[in-house]
């Protein structure tokens, strides 16, 4: 499958994972608004909000509150972004449903838009994803 998100989920491709259960995988960003970044993914291949089966709707919502406290309370965050692109018209660059969690702090100047992402480390990228897990 060409899907990087299933491919993540596949192990096929290295990524950050915060939480995993039998429906929905969460990791890190690679290129975070703001590190502490992470995407929450149903691992059933879906294209967006349109696309994602009911079924999960319920559970999706209750793993993504689930890991907003955890990356808030990793993070020291004053506050926390959730929200989701669906369509290449609202900036959804990967076609596979996704919820990003982006952690905030006052006065952090982030922006929301794909121009200004971070670029971190990879052994701070690691630091970030153990700290998430430890407050899961």
């Amino acid at each position: 499958m060409d899907c990087v998100f299933c491919r993540i989920v596949s192990g096929e491709l290295r990524g950050y994972k915060v939480y995993e259960d039998e429906q929905f995988f969460a990791f890190l960003d690679i290129n975070p608004i703001r590190p502490g970044h992470i995407l929450v993914i149903p691992k059933t291949h879906c294209v967006n909000i349109f696309d994602t089966p009911e079924v999960f709707s319920e559970r999706y919502y209750s793993v993504v509150q689930k890991l907003s406290r955890s990356v808030s309370n990793a993070m020291l965050a004053d506050g926390i972004n959730v929200f989701q692109l669906n369509g290449s018209a609202a900036g959804q660059i990967v076609l596979h449903s996704h919820i990003h969690i982006v952690p905030r702090h006052k006065d952090d100047g982030a922006s929301l838009s794909h121009d200004n992402r971070m670029k971190l480390e990879d052994a701070e990228l690691k630091s970030i994803c153990s700290r998430i897990i430890e407050h899961i």
